[in-house]
C-alpha cells in the first residue's frame, strides 16, 4: 500500500503543473479550472501548461490610457509620491500643492 503513495503524489503534481506555473498570473483561477475540469485530456492540460507559461499582456485599461483614451483617477504627489484623488488641489499627506487637472 505505501509503494502507492509516491506514485500517486507524483501523478497529481504532473497533473496539477500548469496550475502550479501559472499561480501568481492575473487569471490563475481560470488557469486552474481549465486544468482541473479538462486535464484529463491531453488538449486540456496541454492548453492549460501553455496558458501557463505566456506572458501577460497589458491590460486595457493601460492600453487606453495610453492613448489618451481614459484619464487615470489619481496622479502621484510632486513632493512625497503618495497618490492624490483627482480634483484635489492639495496633497492630503504632505500639503504640497498638487499639479492641475487638464
Amino acid at each position: 500500500m505505501h509503494f502507492l503513495i509516491l506514485p500517486l503524489l507524483l501523478g497529481v503534481a504532473v497533473y496539477f503543473l500548469p496550475t502550479f506555473i501559472g499561480f501568481r498570473k492575473a487569471n490563475a483561477g481560470a488557469i486552474f479550472a481549465l486544468n482541473l475540469l479538462l486535464g484529463w485530456t491531453v488538449l486540456g492540460w496541454v492548453g492549460a501548461l501553455i496558458w501557463a507559461l505566456t506572458k501577460e499582456n497589458a491590460s486595457n485599461a493601460t492600453i487606453l490610457s495610453s492613448i489618451g483614451a481614459i484619464t487615470p483617477a489619481s496622479s502621484a504627489c510632486p513632493a512625497c509620491e503618495t497618490s492624490v484623488p483627482r480634483g484635489n488641489a492639495f496633497c492630503a499627506v504632505c500639503g504640497a500643492k498638487t499639479p492641475a487637472w487638464d
